[in-house]
């Protein structure tokens, strides 16, 4: 091949890189407009779900990148949820959403929506199916350890399960459910919800007794659930006796489960190096962790969008209040949002008036935070020695966090 001939095969190539790199770049770029375009739509149409609903099926219409038609599919179930739509236009969304991403995530969405309304839950409980094959078939995500993975496939398996048995209780099947909630009770005896279940599962089976220690559990673990309280009540008086009793029961369950809560969080307690971290305050002064040294540090990790991290964060404030004058503990809120405005908008609507730090460069890849809320506890020699995923809304808050900070400091 002459000299001239190699140059213009260098030239094309040079021509055809620089129009691949331009339609790269171009379609990097609709991507990124497309992302946040429905993040616009989202965030204009909070309060309206209407609106919602309008905006997302325009949008819909003009873009076709799957994962945005994903996310905003998964949005637009939402909408109809939260207006209360008919059947008929939740089936209508669903079978869209399956036709676009036939994923288990999509399967898991389209099967929550279905028992939450107590519509198709035949086609509920295949739904359901589907996302729990798909879950247990599933891979470790990448830059998650495999304790943070099996957590989290846990609590996920957990809460399908738990669908899947309130399935079979609505559709008369209380045999098929107690098999199932059975396992998933023992494995997460903290669960109300899962309890609950079984606990009419149990009733509509005829096994009045079991039912009965259940609810009692349930009432003794959340004692503000008050539908809870009404079916014990219905079940314990015409069975064993006046309210009289009941509450003397209540009360001994409540300390049955008290004490094997403190127990649990003894077992909870390990004892693992951790990264030194930088946090921001709200006028950007840096907060290091070196300062906290000689102190038990209990890191409160919370995000705007997370709809549990308002009790956490309720709680946590209450906490504060009532450990403050305890100077060997440093309690810090520390907000993982990207946008540290939506934050700050929280908690002003939801009138907190707690300190919060904002998140270093590298603090959520440093302490694995995979789910939020997350408290992290630090002993006084800096060593991590609680890590807890999730907001169980059961127990003494404030009892149970002295518990763990107690546990810490030895």
């Amino acid at each position: 091949m002459s000299a001239q001939t190699w140059r213009k095969v260098a030239v094309i190539a040079a021509v055809f890189g620089a129009v691949y790199l331009i339609y790269s770049y171009r379609g990097l770029r609709v991507k990124r407009e497309t992302h946040g375009r429905l993040t616009h739509v989202l965030e204009s149409t909070d309060k309206d779900p209407q609106a919602r609903i309008d905006s997302l099926e325009s949008f819909l219409l003009l873009h076709e990148d799957p994962r945005a038609a994903s996310t905003a599919y998964r949005a637009l179930l939402g909408a109809h949820g939260e207006l209360g739509s008919d059947s008929v236009a939740l089936k209508n969304v669903s079978d869209r959403f399956l036709a676009a991403d036939s994923s288990s995530t999509t399967h898991y969405a389209v099967a929550q929506l279905y028992s939450a309304r107590n519509v198709y839950l035949s086609e509920a409980l295949i739904h359901a199916r589907h996302a729990l094959d798909g879950l247990n078939s599933s891979s470790i995500p990448k830059n998650m350890s495999e304790e943070d993975w099996q957590r989290m496939k846990g609590d996920i398996s957990g809460q399908m399960n738990h669908m899947i048995g309130n399935i079979f209780v609505e559709t008369g099947q209380p045999d098929s459910a107690v098999a199932v909630l059975e396992a998933l009770v023992e494995n997460s005896p903290d669960r109300p919800a899962y309890l609950t279940v079984l606990s009419r599962a149990l009733a509509m089976s005829g096994n009045t007794s079991r039912a009965i220690e259940g609810y009692l559990r349930v009432v003794a673990l959340k004692p503000d659930d008050v539908a809870a309280r009404t079916d014990l009540e219905a079940l314990f008086i015409p069975d064993r006796g006046d309210l009289e009793s009941l509450e003397q029961q209540i009360t001994r369950q409540r300390g049955t489960e008290r004490a094997r809560r403190r127990t649990k969080f003894q077992e909870m307690l390990i004892d693992q190096e951790v990264e030194p971290f930088e946090i921001a305050d709200s006028s950007g002064e840096i907060t290091s962790s070196t300062e906290f040294l000689g102190k038990v540090v209990v890191l409160d990790f919370w995000a705007a969008w997370a709809g549990p991290c308002l009790h956490d964060l309720t709680l946590f404030q209450q906490a504060q209040s009532q450990l403050s004058r305890r100077n060997d503990i440093a309690m810090l809120a520390i907000n993982v949002d990207q946008d540290t405005s939506q934050a700050r908008a929280f908690l002003r609507e939801n009138g907190l008036t707690l300190p919060i730090y904002y998140k270093g460069e590298t603090t959520t890849t440093d302490y694995h935070v995979s789910g939020v809320p997350m408290r992290v506890i630090i002993g006084p020699e800096g060593r991590m020695r609680f890590k807890q995923v999730g907001f169980d809304g059961v127990g003494d808050y404030v009892e149970e966090l002295t518990w763990q900070v107690d546990l810490a400091s030895r």
